[in-house]
């Protein structure tokens, strides 16, 4: 009797304990000093992108690396995905604008599959459609969704798609044949955060992490169900979300003192967390992933590290890019800078140590 009654005890509490949300509380945005950003990495280097008359980019709203040697880069003012070289050399480019069978009037985002070579194209306003293609830029097939909400950021995981709706605060799981399922819900009323190409969804090597933007959450999506990974507090929380509640999106830039962080690229290992996030000014937190202790916070500044002292920048990047080759914990963003003659366009490599 008693071991069975012992038996019944250890299997509840497995069951509480490995079901249990892992909750860490992160304090961030208490520091305003310079952090010391050259400790925490371990290169950073530049991609001078060769552009030809034919192969333009305007601007560089995502990357991501395909294999050791080739990225695919969305450039969202031209409508347009490109792929390039680990050198800089733009080879292929996509771009069908238009409003018959295989085009689209606008793109919002991508996400590839490796292991089968395959590459999700999220596009339209109106009615969401996802082009399936592979490497090459060659059609597969569209799937286009009849529930007519707006879908603006995508991520393929555990053979899923997972969609995020701005307007709806909401992660929906979708596997083509039924309605989308709503997933996540943001818990905050954000309606006055203005949403820009920051992303949701955070890959770091087989996990999948979801921050929508302005929410105090971040999840780890596990079987299909999202999980809260930890929280995010900082001095005046509920003094911001209510400012932000009764704003517009077109008031963003008045209430920027006011306004909850922005997270905008998320590293995260077996010891610590390295969060990339923007209020006001540009910042990066580094906490213990167990107890959610703080060990480093403050404002980053030239993330160059002078590496380039002869190129004049003609415009501090406003956040980081999507991680692009995140099993080696690399970072890219995007910079116009000028050596001699035009302003030309770039990434910015660093790896974190």
């Amino acid at each position: 009797m008693k071991l069975c009654l012992l038996t019944v005890l250890f299997m509840t509490g497995l069951l509480f304990f490995g079901c249990r949300e892992h909750r860490v509380d992160l304090e961030i945005g208490e520091n305003d000093a310079p952090l010391a950003f050259d400790e925490y990495v371990e290169s950073v280097s530049m991609i001078k992108i060769a552009e030809t008359d034919d192969m333009m980019i305007a601007d560089i709203s995502k990357a991501v690396m395909i294999d050791d040697s080739t990225y695919i880069v969305m450039d969202r003012r031209q409508r347009a995905l490109l792929k390039m070289t680990r050198g800089g050399k733009i080879v292929d480019k996509f771009q069908r604008i238009g409003r018959g069978p295989g085009e689209y009037t606008e793109i919002f985002d991508f996400d590839i599959d490796t292991n089968n070579g395959r590459l999700f194209l999220l596009c339209n306003r109106l009615l969401s459609r996802i082009m399936i293609m592979d490497f090459d830029f060659k059609m597969e097939r569209s799937v286009d969704m009849d529930d007519r909400s707006l879908y603006q950021r995508i991520a393929y995981f555990e053979k899923e798609w997972y969609l995020y709706s701005h307007d709806a605060w909401t992660i929906y799981k979708w596997d083509e044949h039924d309605m989308p399922t709503p997933v996540i819900q943001s818990e905050r009323s954000n309606k006055g955060v203005f949403f820009s190409h920051v992303p949701v969804f955070h890959k770091n090597g087989n996990e999948l992490y979801v921050n929508m933007g302005g929410d105090d959450a971040v999840y780890q999506m596990k079987n299909g169900r999202g999980e809260r990974f930890y929280t995010l507090n900082w001095h005046d929380k509920e003094a911001g979300y209510h400012i932000v509640s009764q704003l517009s999106p077109d008031d963003n830039l008045r209430y920027a003192k006011n306004a909850p962080p922005i997270i905008q690229s998320l590293i995260i290992d077996d010891k610590k967390i390295i969060i990339f996030y923007s209020r006001i000014n540009f910042r990066m937190a580094v906490a213990d992933i167990n107890t959610g202790e703080i060990l480093d916070d403050g404002i980053v500044y030239n993330v160059l590290n002078n590496s380039s002292p002869t190129l004049n920048i003609n415009r501090e990047p406003a956040q980081f890019l999507f991680i692009v080759d995140s099993l080696t914990n690399q970072n890219y963003y995007n910079i116009h800078y000028q050596a001699s003659g035009p302003y030309e366009t770039a990434l910015v490599r660093y790896k974190m140590k």
